[in-house]
């Protein structure tokens, strides 16, 4: 508020110089005025580029001095031009400080979704959760299947590309050291080494393109409308499966109808919601 202030009155300012300058310049000849109206114009361009130049420095300022309404207006504008899970992250602060939970969980959402790696987010994003109305207990998973989401989280994908990287290089010096290797426990350690860093480079790769996918699917939503009727159909006259309210997590199963989501929670329930009720991440 104090800076659109600041920016009106100095508008109103320059208006009132342009006013001036008009009447003056009408007594001036022809090529007068026109070198008048260049500079006119020039000055209004100079005055208003620089009111536009938003950087993180200015957003992280406003976050530390308490003005989170700003912070979270020139983080979202940030966010147009670039995009990145330490500015949702830090916008995902500003809207809990807000008391807006819901956008907070959002913003946390897509942090996690570009950086499933960062504790931080997973962190916040936990204790959100735990603010909204639904308290949903997730299902138990098959214990491999845990270990291999745990497992493909430890890095997003330029992390496991670099891990990749150098263990195909490593694994080369390996097998380097195994046909060169001038002794038998030298060459017993470049072989059994190599396989180790080749089977490496080779999961390396797999988890890499399973956070791809990840990154591509835009399969998570969250509820933004206060309270939603779940449909056991995608029809405004089905029947109401069960009800969740803004804040709550969702999984998107179903895109095929035009207006509807089939989703399903983290305790398994099951249903239809209409798109306008949710933000998909």
């Amino acid at each position: 508020a104090g800076n659109m202030n600041k920016t009106y009155d100095s508008a109103i300012m320059a208006i009132m110089d342009i006013e001036t300058s008009l009447k003056e310049i009408k007594k001036k000849k022809p090529a007068d005025v026109t070198m008048g109206i260049l500079l006119m114009l020039f000055f209004a361009f100079s005055f208003t580029l620089p009111s536009s130049a938003i950087t993180k420095d200015n957003a992280d300022a406003e976050y530390a001095k308490g003005n989170y309404q700003q912070a979270a207006v020139d983080y979202n504008e940030l966010l147009k031009s670039q995009k990145s899970a330490e500015l949702y992250y830090n916008l995902g602060n500003c809207h809990y400080r807000l008391g807006n939970i819901t956008q907070s969980v959002i913003a946390y959402e897509k942090a996690q979704r570009l950086s499933p790696s960062d504790r931080d987010v997973r962190y916040n994003l936990e204790f959100v959760r735990s603010k909204t109305i639904d308290k949903i207990t997730p299902v138990d998973e098959f214990f491999f299947l845990s270990w291999f989401k745990s497992v493909v989280n430890l890095f997003g994908i330029d992390g496991w590309a670099r891990v990749a990287i150098g263990s195909l290089v490593l694994s080369l010096l390996m097998w380097l050291l195994f046909l060169f290797g001038t002794s038998v426990w030298m060459r017993k350690t470049g072989f059994y080494a190599g396989m180790v860093l080749a089977v490496l480079f080779v999961c390396s790769n797999i988890f890499a393109w399973q956070q791809k996918l990840n990154l591509e699917r835009h399969d998570t939503a969250v509820v933004t409308a206060p309270t939603i009727n779940v449909k056991k159909t995608p029809a405004d006259t089905g029947s109401d499966a069960f009800v969740i309210h803004e804040g709550t997590s969702v999984k998107i199963t179903d895109r095929t109808m035009r207006n509807w989501f089939a989703i399903i929670l983290a305790d398994g329930k099951e249903g239809w919601v209409k798109r306008s009720q949710v933000e998909v991440i």
